[in-house]
């Protein structure tokens, strides 16, 4: 894994204390950001797969693996659900 893929940024401070607490312990493991593991799932689907599924270009995807700020793969996440929205 690169030292500069998704390093904490701010954002990661609302995940970690959010303004509004959230109280289910069920979602719990959907507030951590687990680098390594998402390392781990893009390596091993590749960025192929993964354009299919996301509808992002294969530059795009490549952006997970080397973008320094959460900010911007979250700002790629939303750009392919907006296009997979698009293709209904």
């Amino acid at each position: 894994m690169v030292d500069t893929f998704c390093v904490p940024t701010p954002v990661n401070e609302l995940y970690l204390a959010p303004p509004v607490p959230e109280r289910d312990p069920g979602t719990g493991a959907d507030r951590l950001v687990d680098r390594a593991a998402i390392w781990e799932t893009f390596g091993r689907v590749g960025r192929s797969r993964l354009a299919e599924a996301n509808r992002l270009s294969l530059d795009e995807n490549g952006e997970f693996f080397t973008k320094p700020a959460l900010d911007r793969v979250i700002q790629l996440v939303l750009t392919g659900i907006a296009r997979l929205l698009a293709r209904r």
